[in-house]
């Protein structure tokens, strides 16, 4: 797989792969309202704007010149987005994106400090990258998520 930072014309793709690597849980980490403010989030404009955006940092795997994933970090110390497209689920390609990135996280200002929100179904991938889990799971604007954070020994 090759990665490499995102570029304003992969919009397209990248709301895409959000979009459909997260239907199959829709009506677990959603409402009604949840859903559409994801659906907002995860548009094409909203999606330029990140990228657009000096405050997030973008890349994406490509296999055969095709994006199968994407990882957004905001200021270095948030990951606000990292979706893979189902038919690359569970192939290392999240695993790739967040080592790729994590070495910008720690070389910036962050010293480690990295979090994520995390929907229910993922908490076990980040967990696998050295995460932990910060309480409860919560329910904001209508979207479940477990707040994690990087581990101080994976920093």
């Amino acid at each position: 797989m090759n990665i490499r930072e995102v570029k304003l014309e992969d919009a397209p793709r990248l709301s895409e792969i959000a979009r459909i690597s997260v239907e199959p849980f829709k009506y677990v980490d959603f409402d009604k309202g949840g859903w559409e403010r994801f659906f907002e989030a995860t548009s094409i404009s909203s999606t330029e704007d990140r990228i657009e955006n000096h405050s997030y940092f973008c890349a994406c795997g490509l296999q055969r010149d095709r994006i199968v994933g994407f990882i957004t970090i905001k200021d270095f110390e948030k990951i606000d987005q990292l979706f893979v497209e189902p038919d690359a689920q569970k192939s290392g390609v999240a695993r790739e994106l967040w080592n790729y990135t994590k070495k910008k996280c720690l070389g910036s200002s962050a010293k480690g400090n990295i979090w994520v929100r995390s929907s229910s179904y993922a908490i076990p991938v980040y967990e696998s990258f050295g995460f932990e889990k910060e309480g409860l799971l919560q329910k904001e604007n209508g979207i479940v998520y477990q707040l994690m954070k990087l581990a101080a020994n994976e920093s």
